[in-house]
């Protein structure tokens, strides 16, 4: 099912689906819950520059808490990372200031994990 929340925000920058990410620092990827609860991100992959800003948001008014795991060390700092942002919708942003490849995380949420990737590229 395509991801209708897709607009762009001046918070959290595009959606990293859009084919116009690729000119903003600031992207976000959305987080779906299917009627299981399992997670989903949308997209499933996504591809930023080096130093742009990644925000992984929860859907509006949704009370589910989800957290980030990156195993092999995230893509800006350490540790697994939980939603802080307490607003309209649960929020996670780090720095995608890792070296430039792949970065397998996992997406906790409704005790079910998935395991989608971000990529960094360089400038």
């Amino acid at each position: 099912m395509p991801d209708a929340d897709t607009a762009p925000d001046s918070l959290d920058g595009i959606w990293c689906g859009d084919p116009a990410h690729d000119a903003s620092n600031k992207v976000y990827v959305n987080i779906r819950y299917a009627r299981n609860g399992l997670p989903s991100a949308s997209p499933e992959s996504c591809t930023v520059k080096r130093g742009s800003q990644v925000t992984w948001r929860g859907p509006k008014g949704s009370t589910v808490d989800f957290e980030l795991d990156f195993p092999g060390g995230p893509p800006g700092h350490g540790g697994l990372e939980s939603d802080p942002d307490r607003d309209d919708r649960r929020k996670v942003t780090l720095p995608a200031s890792g070296n430039p490849g792949t970065y397998k995380y996992g997406i906790a949420a409704n005790g079910k994990h998935v395991d989608p990737d971000l990529k960094i590229k360089p400038n």
